[in-house]
């Protein structure tokens, strides 16, 4: 044993004296070699045919023609020097710090060392803001021939936040004129070549115009549509109570129900249209008319014009979900680089980050197409017109002195289809999405000053407190605001690691917070244009700023400090620093540890308020639905109350159907229901009997052809009154007295021929 462990350690004392051995032997030929240098190119071969301006060929500065790599390498040129075969640093330079000889033993810092998985420290050099803006003015503009920088971006967020865009109410939009689709023949064929390109600018037009508006307001969208939706549940809890429902008519209560989904429409003429339609509606204690029996779908079909939840925004959060997996999936291999230094990478390798906080921010747009479709409201202003058709303002008709007097100007627009013929306009107008919830504050006003009795208890119930205010609109739209600003701006921050030394925000990271800030100032309506104007300024206007590369340039390279007097401020103090090279080996450990998390979580937060947006959706329609249904079963009770009022006091004999013929006062009573009665009244009792039954009742559906049965057989004067109030009769009162299928159509049949056969007997003795 004693042999066999002294001959291992041998053999691992062996190992170690090689491993030094080699190791001594490497270092001794690098520094043979290290000693041998005539050029810095010996050392960087990528610093030959350096020139001293660090211009793109055929570029000025203005235009994006600087080079920030090759600038780089005209600092490190300034910096070393070849002094007896060895790298030395020039004296009096301020880039560089440390041993030379480490610098030389690592590849050009202009290019960074690659990344090895964890936090290290490399010998990095620094450039002051002085000498950066005097050598290397201008900016440094994005390569649009790499197709993978920017087609992206643009499939990934681009089309879906338009997608989403589509799916936000608004009061205007540009109209193609029908003249671009014209009737396939030869000609108009031929016209398609330039009817086709102006057709889709126009409508490309359109969507970026609203695009461009949707991000200039969204804060006062977001607290429109929480507002909108907070009114809503009050309205619809309101009306569920049982206090309301006493306190309230049938017509008060369709109205109300009606404001629901009309309350994003102006108020002028929609307000008198639907005075219009429940003017003839009952009170309490009145009869329903003819007209009562379709109000309840009336009401609901102004609802089910708008699309469902799931369907309008499901596929857009699919696709914007699916880009930041994709996203994350190549962050994952494209960590901390920057492609506006190393002229070797592609620049996809440095765009990914930007992408992903792209992305992010613009994540604002979903946000606002959820809260704007979770309140209930009437996207298709042709169905109102359906429901108050007899109520259509004159405004709606076509003036035909607008045809007239049409000059040379005016038919050459109209030929190349830009002037439409179509003089005609919707009758109702929808209010901008940021309006919204003040319009339908507005209806419910309108309301209580229509109905005075109920001003005061029925504004104390709907009132939306300061705390609720606060609670339930403010601090949600804010946060909902914040959570994409907030994760945008933290991606652009950590990516200052790669670019400066100095902890800090730069200028992509100031996008987010005034955009932030504008927005928060929109919302509290303080100088609405200008803080409009000023998002809009930071959200497109950055963006696009960000997408060309003007971003790329000495000023940005220099972060804004925590401190109060900011590096910006003091640019010029040769303090102001940044790095020889944005491909740090510390911002790619800092990028591992955040924007992968950053955009899992965006992903996450994005699903969250997709599900909490469908869920109360869905729970504010069937609430709404709910109502409808109750005002339709109020009508069957109305009918219902019509049959008892009608046939009071007589009653079918439905056990004397083979017997003796009835009394003459009983006919006497028979008749007097039967000119009482009409036949419309006894249509909507069945109709209404019918809805409540046959999805409640399994039974329901044969009785229902039981009856078109008995009608094909009974063919008597006024019979089919008499004989309808029977069958409604009969279903009303199937629980209680039928308990079988053949016991329900054996009661039905024998009202039906008692009726048959005391029509016969008492006509007979009307005659006599």
């Amino acid at each position: 044993m004693r042999d066999k462990s002294s001959s291992m350690v041998s053999q691992i004392f062996n190992n170690r004296c090689s491993q030094l051995l080699t190791l001594a032997v490497c270092f001794y030929a690098a520094n043979v070699s290290a000693s041998n240098y005539s050029s810095i190119v010996d050392i960087w071969p990528d610093m030959a045919n350096l020139s001293a301006e660090p211009r793109q060929p055929g570029v000025s500065y203005i235009t994006g023609g600087l080079s920030l790599f090759h600038c780089c390498k005209i600092a490190l040129n300034a910096s070393v020097q070849i002094e007896d075969g060895r790298l030395s640093f020039v004296p009096g330079q301020t880039f560089l710090h440390g041993d030379p000889q480490v610098f030389a033993g690592y590849p050009n810092p202009c290019n960074g060392p690659p990344y090895t998985g964890y936090e290290a420290s490399v010998p990095q050099g620094t450039i002051s803001y002085s000498w950066c803006a005097e050598r290397c003015p201008g900016w440094q503009r994005i390569d649009l021939h790499d197709v993978k920088a920017w087609v992206q971006q643009m499939l990934s967020y681009t089309l879906p936040a338009a997608i989403f865009s589509t799916n936000i109410p608004r009061r205007r939009q540009l109209r193609i004129p029908s003249q671009y689709f014209p009737r396939l023949t030869f000609l108009s064929f031929l016209s398609l070549a330039y009817k086709l390109p102006i057709a889709t600018f126009l409508a490309t037009v359109d969507v970026v115009l609203w695009l461009v508006v949707v991000f200039c307001l969204s804060g006062p969208m977001m607290l429109s549509g929480l507002y909108g939706s907070l009114l809503d549940h009050k309205v619809l809890r309101q009306l569920a109570t049982n206090s309301t429902l006493r306190s309230l008519t049938f017509k008060q209560r369709c109205h109300l129900t009606m404001i629901l989904p009309l309350g994003s429409l102006d108020q002028k003429p929609a307000w008198e249209a639907s005075v219009s339609v429940v003017k003839r509606l009952p009170d309490l204690t009145a009869v329903a008319t003819d007209r009562d029996r379709l109000v309840g779908r009336k009401i609901r079909m102004l609802l089910q014009t708008q699309q469902m939840f799931g369907s309008a925004l499901g596929i857009g959060v699919l696709f914007f979900i699916s880009a930041f997996i994709y996203a994350c999936l190549e962050l994952q291999d494209n960590l901390g680089g920057s492609y506006v230094y190393h002229e070797q990478l592609t620049s996809a390798e440095g765009v990914f980050s930007h992408n992903l906080a792209f992305g992010i921010f613009w994540m604002v747009i979903p946000h606002v197409a959820i809260i704007a479709n979770m309140t209930l409201m009437s996207s298709d202003l042709t169905s109102w017109d359906l429901v108050a058709l007899e109520h259509v303002p004159e405004s709606h008709q076509v003036d035909p002195q607008l045809r007239k007097g049409e000059g040379i100007w005016h038919r050459v627009l109209r030929h190349f289809g830009l002037c439409s013929r179509d003089t005609s306009a919707l009758s109702y107008k929808v209010a901008w999405q940021w309006d919204q919830g003040r319009c339908k504050m507005g209806w419910v006003e309108r309301y209580i000053e229509e109905y005075p009795r109920l001003g005061r208890s029925l504004r104390t119930q709907l009132r939306i407190s300061s705390l609720e205010m606060v609670c339930s609109i403010w601090l949600p739209a804010l946060f909902i605001l914040l959570v994409p600003s907030a994760l945008g701006c933290l991606i652009r921050y950590v990516s200052v690691f790669a670019t400066t030394p100095l902890v800090g925000i730069g200028c992509k990271s100031i996008i987010p917070i005034v955009y932030l800030a504008a927005q928060f100032c929109g919302v509290l309506r303080v100088f609405y244009v200008l803080f409009a104007f000023a998002a809009g300024v930071a959200s497109v206007g950055g963006t696009i700023a960000v997408d060309l590369g003007m971003t790329n340039n000495c000023l940005c390279l220099i972060p804004v400090s925590v401190h109060l007097m900011s590096q910006w401020m003091k640019r010029f103090d040769p303090s102001a620093v940044t790095f020889l090279s944005s491909n740090v080996n510390e911002g790619k450990y800092y990028a591992s540890q955040f924007w992968l998390n950053c955009g899992i979580a965006t992903a996450a937060f994005l699903f969250a308020m997709m599900y909490l947006g469908w869920w109360w959706s869905r729970s504010l329609w069937t609430q709404f639905y709910a109502l409808c249904d109750e005002i339709s079963g109020s009508l069957e009770k109305i009918a219902a109350q019509k049959i008892r009022t009608v046939f009071k006091g007589y009653r079918i004999p439905t056990t004397e159907i083979h017997q003796r013929p009835p009394s003459p006062s009983y006919c006497g009573n028979f008749l007097h229901a039967s000119q009482t009665a009409r036949y419309r009244d006894w249509e909507t009792a069945l109709g209404r009997s019918a809805f409540i039954l046959v999805p409640n009742y399994p039974d329901g559906a044969f009785f229902l052809a039981t009856g078109l049965d008995i009608l094909r057989l009974c063919q008597l004067r006024n019979l089919l009154p008499r004989l309808v109030a029977a069958i409604v009769g009969g279903l009303v009162d199937y629980r209680s007295r039928c308990h079988s299928r053949y016991q329900g159509s054996i009661y039905i049949y024998s009202l039906a021929l008692t009726i048959k056969q005391t029509d016969h007997h008492c006509s007979a003795q009307e005659i006599n």
